[in-house]
């Protein structure tokens, strides 16, 4: 799944966002499948501000049989997430730009994050910036069960 959330830090985008999160819930809730996914893009969230691990990560894994988690957060923070309201998170590389991934438990293979980076800013012929984020990448192990 990819996916561009709602911008800005209103109340109203807030909500947004939000809204958006229960509709992709719903859509997994829905799915009929035992493949591991991938979930990514712009999310326009960040742990420390919007306390996305509650509003979304944590009722993913409410889902029975689902497990889910940040690339970053397992490669780079320890398996970590940043604190909802935490003034040192601020400086952590929370970006808003996630690339998370959803193991199913009656599956016979799951997805391992090996690898998350942010690359550098791609610019375009004249060297201007072709996005406002620098591009996410990780890279992931299929492990069979």
């Amino acid at each position: 799944i990819i996916m561009h959330a709602d911008a800005g830090s209103a109340p109203e985008d807030k909500k947004a966002r939000e809204n958006g999160y229960t509709q992709i819930l719903n859509f997994i809730k829905g799915l009929y499948s035992t493949a591991p996914m991938i979930l990514m893009g712009d999310w326009n969230t960040r742990y420390f501000r919007d306390n996305f691990k509650a509003l979304f990560i944590d009722k993913l894994n409410e889902i029975q049989g689902i497990s889910v988690s940040d690339a970053w957060v397992e490669c780079h923070n320890g398996g970590i997430y940043p604190e909802y309201g935490s003034a040192s998170a601020e400086k952590a590389e929370d970006k808003l730009d996630k690339i998370l991934f959803l193991n199913r438990n009656n599956s016979p293979v799951a997805l391992e994050p090996v690898s998350m980076d942010y690359l550098p800013v791609i610019v375009d012929a004249d060297g201007k910036q072709i996005s406002d984020h620098r591009p996410a990448e990780a890279e992931f192990r299929i492990l069979v069960k």
